[in-house]
This record gives structure tokens, sequence and C-alpha cells, in this order.
């Protein structure tokens, strides 16, 4: 029987969330904060860190689009799921 122990490894994730519904609309500061809660803390209960920002991209007719961003910072270890 081995006596060694596997080192753990672990990674850093980024989640960018547009704040923007396609059908028109924002997700609300509480909705967020509810989805935070109801999905994202129960699959990584040791913690996260989510901060608001500015988000912005290129859409395929040229356009810039703009909306309010949240990210969300996870620091888990590294399994294969």
């Amino acid at each position: 029987m081995s006596t060694e122990k596997r080192a753990r490894e672990w990674v850093q994730t980024m989640i960018y969330f547009g704040m923007d519904i396609p059908s028109g609309g924002v997700i609300s500061d509480a909705q967020f904060d509810e989805f935070l809660k109801e999905t994202v803390t129960k699959e990584f209960p040791m913690g996260l860190t989510a901060y608001p920002a500015y988000g912005q991209m290129r859409n395929a007719d040229g356009s810039i689009e703009r909306q309010k961003t949240e990210v969300v910072v996870l620091v888990h270890e590294q399994t294969e799921a």
C-alpha cells in the first residue's frame, strides 16, 4: 500500500454572465443573487467571488453590443467533471 498522497491540483474558472434577456429586459440583481444561491453555490459550496463588470462583444454585422455583466470566479479542485 502506497503512503504517497496525490497533490491537489486547483484551477480557476471565470464565468461571464451577460445580464440582458434576449427577448427583452435585464436580469435583476435579486434574480442573479438567487441564481448564485440556488444553482452555483450548490455546485461549488466551498465559495466563489462574484462582481459586476462592463461587457461588450462584436456581432456578426459588425455592431458592438454592450451590456451589464456579472463575473463569477471559482477556484476549485481539478477533476474530470
